[in-house]
């Protein structure tokens, strides 16, 4: 399905395992308790989607833009976001474990209560993130771009900068 147009499609709740959706268009579409586990959304356009409690564990989302989606509550355990444009994205109490956010812009997002246990994001843009009451054990910070960003209630202890 490279390059299909699925522009606000209501998608909840189906079974997408695996599925091939490189270069889509799945702009505002309701993507909530999807299973995209092991997909590949690469270079996909996400922006304004909502995935809320969607599965997303090994999803490959490299350079895809979800610009203003919603992921709260999604799991998104060992995920690639690699490169992607993820600002203002709500990924509020979201499983991001050992996800891959390295280069991507991250701006103004809202990870509270989070998990990002062993998240990379070096070299991401987070300014102004809101990170409040989210698990940072093991994330790499390394050359990412921290202004504004609000840790309150997070232990720095085991972060990589």
């Amino acid at each position: 399905m490279d390059g299909a147009s699925l522009r606000e499609a209501d998608l909840s709740g189906a079974n997408l395992k695996s599925v091939y959706l490189s270069n889509a268009i799945l702009s505002g579409a309701n993507l909530s308790k999807v299973h995209l586990g092991n997909a590949d959304l690469s270079r996909t356009d996400l922006s304004s989607a909502n995935l809320t409690m969607a599965y997303l564990r090994k999803a490959n989302f490299t350079d895809a833009n979800l610009k203003g989606a919603i992921l709260n509550y999604a799991l998104a355990r060992g995920a690639n976001f690699s490169g992607a444009r993820l600002n203002g994205v709500e990924l509020r109490y979201a499983d991001l474990s050992f996800v891959d956010f390295t280069k991507a812009n991250l701006r103004k997002s809202n990870f509270s209560g989070a998990n990002l246990n062993g998240a990379i994001l070096s070299d991401a843009l987070v300014r102004g993130a809101n990170f409040s009451g989210a698990n940072l054990n093991g994330v790499d910070f390394r050359h990412a771009n921290l202004a504004n960003v609000n840790l309150t209630g997070t232990d720095l202890s085991l972060i990589h900068i």
